[in-house]
């Protein structure tokens, strides 16, 4: 029984499309149905015919049963329900006109007749479908009336035929209605379809939306999850490096109280971190009196958003131990709340380094002026007539230097420089130095050559001014008339103007072997009639302001 069903299965199904159109589908299994029910029949009709020696019935049957093998062949093969279903349904009407004309079949072909309409309504529709079964309806007809006059025709019983007209009719129009309220419903279903494919199409589109949304939030939850595991990473190492950084690091809110401190803080203060937290530095005693006066100014500055530091305080440990720190500060945002982040570095020993290192320089300082002095002493050991004369200079060009308003350190720099301006007088004969008429002019070559070798002793001296440069040019003038270069103008360093000035003031004012002293007036006369042509005029205006205004004196 299961081989028979799916047998009959496989017939039914043959040729059935791909597309899934319902339409389609049902009518390649209505042709498959007919080909199935009209083939038996045919084959019956066949048997009957021979049986009555019917040779042209049996023959045309035979070729109709051929021709329906052949659609049925054609279908399965093609698929083309279209032409199989228009060339079944005019071979059945030819087929049947021609049993109800020739009547070999009797009342049998008539009642096969009848199923025409719903076989081609059902296969060709209600317009091509009804005209083929209107066709076969008046065939019928003619069959009727010229029955009489054909001797072949077989002529049915008058009541008989018009039976069968009249259901025929009936049927023609019950099939008619029914393709045609089909094809509405179907119409209908079409349209519902569409527009449930549509819906569809949208509901598709929504569910992709849908999906790509899923993906993309699927996405971002896996960043945000990888960006909050970076972000806990971040804060881990964070966390590490302040709790072991090798300053102290604290966060106190604006009112002083201790929010975090980390390994470092502990160690500098002597307090461990949960005895800071939550108190407040004033509360704890960490600062000494003046500390404490700095750390309140460092905190308004804070409360008005601004960073501090490099300050210096002093912080009292646990152990009542002063330590000085330098502190930096900070102002960052927390949870929504403005706080100070610094950062202290205990300077105790660099602070007792520094102390070190002034001492040091200072004694330094000490030996090399000492030195300088030594230096000066022997220039005049050889020319007692000049002596003081450097030191006296030096004296004038540091007073001027002040008035002027220059650095501490470059006055420094220009009184060494003061103090050693002759040293290239060392190797001039002493005979020449005090030398008690005027100098011929190979000695006066000579003492010229004191700036040269001044700075030729000086020069590999490391000191932390241009000593041998400034004494190198003491006796420049501003035209570019003095020695031993000629320099002019802003070529010759403020130093050595300053010193030119002062040298020729206390010489002027000073005895001399080949002279007596022409007094501090002349002095003061020779600079002001020259300043500005061979002299700086703001050094000749403050050396006037320093001996007439101030009562500067030689000592």
């Amino acid at each position: 029984m299961n081989k028979i069903r799916q047998m009959l299965w496989n017939v039914i199904s043959s040729g059935l499309p791909s597309s899934g159109d319902i339409e389609v589908l049902r009518k390649v299994v209505l042709q498959n149905l007919m080909f199935l029910v009209g083939g038996p029949c045919l084959f019956l009709f066949i048997f009957v015919a021979y049986t009555k020696e019917d040779i042209l019935l049996a023959a045309v049957d035979s070729t109709v049963l051929v021709f329906l093998i052949a659609l049925f062949v054609y279908l399965r093969k093609t698929g083309n329900y279209r032409r199989t279903g228009a060339l079944g349904t005019t071979v059945a009407g030819l087929l049947f006109t021609f049993q109800i004309a020739h009547g070999g079949m009797g009342q049998t072909v008539l009642i096969w007749s009848l199923t025409y309409p719903l076989i081609a309504l059902f296969l060709l529709g209600t317009k091509r479908g009804g005209q083929m079964s209107l066709l076969l309806l008046g065939l019928a007809i003619a069959i009727f009336i010229l029955g009489k006059e054909v001797s072949w025709l077989v002529v049915y019983q008058t009541d008989l035929i018009v039976r069968f007209i009249a259901v025929y009719i009936i049927i023609f129009f019950f099939s008619f209605t029914m393709e045609k309220v089909r094809y509405n419903v179907y119409g209908q279903m079409e349209t519902s379809n569409l527009e449930l494919q549509k819906a569809l199409a949208k509901v598709q589109e929504g569910t992709s939306a849908l999906a790509e949304s899923n993906r993309e939030l699927r996405v971002e939850i896996t960043d945000r999850r990888r960006a909050e595991e970076s972000l806990r990473e971040s804060e881990e190492l964070l966390r590490n490096y302040l709790d072991n950084a090798p300053d102290g690091i604290f966060m106190i809110d604006l009112e002083g109280n201790f929010l975090y401190g980390n390994r470092k803080c502990e160690e500098i203060t002597g307090y461990g971190r949960e005895e800071l937290i939550g108190k407040n530095f004033l509360e704890l005693n960490l600062l000494s009196e003046n500390s404490l006066n700095i750390a309140v100014q460092l905190l308004q500055v804070n409360t008005e958003g601004r960073a501090t530091g490099p300050d210096e305080i002093d912080v009292i440990s646990k152990e009542g131990r002063l330590i000085p720190v330098e502190i930096n500060t900070n102002v960052v945002q927390r949870k929504g709340q403005r706080i100070v982040i610094a950062s202290v570095r205990d300077i105790k020993e660099r602070k007792q380094a520094s102390m070190e290192l002034q001492i040091s320089l200072a004694k330094l300082r000490k030996a090399m002026g000492g030195i300088i002095q030594a230096m000066s002493l022997t220039i005049e050991t050889r020319d007692p007539y000049t002596s003081g004369h450097q030191r006296r200079v030096a004296d004038l060009a540091r007073s001027i230097a002040h008035e002027m308003g220059l650095p501490e350190d470059q006055v420094d720099g220009l009184r060494m420089a003061g103090i050693v301006h002759d040293l290239g007088k060392i190797a001039v004969p002493a005979e020449i130095l005090s030398k008690p008429t005027k100098l011929s002019n190979i000695e006066l070559a000579l003492i010229k050559v004191h700036p040269q070798t001044s700075y030729d002793i000086l020069k590999d001296i490391d000191f932390p001014w241009p000593v041998a440069e400034i004494v190198f040019q003491h006796h420049e003038r501003m035209d570019g008339s003095g020695y031993p270069r000629g320099l002019k103008g802003d070529a010759i360093f403020l130093e050595a103007r300053i010193l030119m000035v002062a040298d020729v003031v206390e010489a002027m004012a000073s005895h001399r072997p080949y002279r007596p002293a022409l007094g501090i007036d002349k002095a003061l006369e020779e600079i002001s009639q020259n300043k500005g042509i061979l002299y700086d005029p703001e050094v000749v205006e403050v050396c006037l302001r320093l001996f007439r205004k101030k009562g500067y004196r030689f000592n």
